[in-house]
């Protein structure tokens, strides 16, 4: 009797035992629909992470390489005195067009490039992209660079910059234009994810 008066009990205050209640449907498409949106929030945040990792990574190859620049002009033991002051060229190649910055692991002239930069960087998407060197022309022959990185992050206006940049580095310096637009002038014509190369450093 006792029993049957507590189960009477725990009924009437809503409690009985066995009679959970499970999710709607409604209720298990929101969560799903929810989980789903944070898992792609997540993915564009890591993926807009990497991306920035990147081309923090170009930026500081591109001073690297710079700096083995530098090191290269102001070579005093030059084996032809008449390079020192000037900046590596690979030939005439440079002078006339945009080269990749890997062909200097090859070149011989003033001790060879490599006596200045040990390990030449390459473009974190190698080989899809590569970094780049033009070299100015005429009376001030090979005595400027600009050096060449494509950026998976543009800002506001990089191209307007960049085509002035590259009008004054053809107009003074007589180089070879900028590739501000993506038409395949430097960029890798296999690839179909194609930048254009708005990242420029140089002297």
């Amino acid at each position: 009797m006792k029993r049957r008066r507590a189960f009477t009990l725990i009924r009437r205050k809503g409690l009985t035992l066995g009679a959970g209640k499970g999710f709607t449907l409604i209720e298990s498409l929101a969560v799903i629909a929810i989980i789903g949106i944070l898992m792609t929030i997540t993915t564009f945040t890591i993926s807009q992470a990497q991306r920035s990792s990147r081309d923090a990574k170009r930026k500081n190859d591109l001073y690297a390489i710079s700096q083995g620049f530098a090191a290269r002009q102001i070579d005093k033991t030059c084996p032809d005195q008449s390079e020192v002051g000037l900046y590596p060229g690979l030939g005439t190649g440079a002078k006339t067009k945009w080269v990749k910055v890997a062909g200097l692991a090859t070149d011989d002239s003033c001790n060879g490039f490599n006596q200045y930069l040990a390990t030449i960087p390459t473009d974190p998407q190698s080989p899809n992209y590569d970094y780049y060197f033009n070299l100015s022309t005429g009376a001030q022959s090979a005595k400027h660079y600009r050096l060449a990185a494509s950026l998976e992050r543009q800002t506001n206006g990089s191209q307007a910059t960049c085509q002035h940049d590259s009008d004054v580095w053809a107009s003074s310096y007589l180089g070879f234009k900028y590739d501000c637009v993506d038409d395949n002038a430097i960029v890798n014509a296999s690839v179909t994810d194609e930048r254009g190369y708005l990242y420029y450093i140089g002297q």
